[in-house]
């Protein structure tokens, strides 16, 4: 005595995201475009401007310092170079 049974599962699409990309990518934008404006440099109080025409929005530490692109040099006076 056994049982048998027939198992059916749909064949996984890998480009499930195709017909909605275009829309996920204008929210995200959308979202990105609106958190950046709200940025203010702790110095100025004036807001972000792109760091780099056609994307990227400056990457700020806590500092208001842009990640990634400070740089110390050793000299009489410490000084940061961004």
């Amino acid at each position: 005595m056994g049982l048998r049974f027939t198992l059916t599962y749909p064949i996984p699409n890998p480009n499930w995201w195709d017909s909605s990309k275009g829309d996920i990518e204008q929210i995200v934008r959308e979202f990105h475009e609106e958190k950046w404006a709200a940025q203010q440099d702790p110095v100025t109080g004036a807001g972000w401007a792109a760091r780099k025409q056609g994307g990227g929005w400056p990457i700020l530490r806590k500092t208001g310092a842009m990640m990634g692109s400070t740089t110390i040099k050793a000299t009489g006076v410490m000084q940061f170079v961004a």
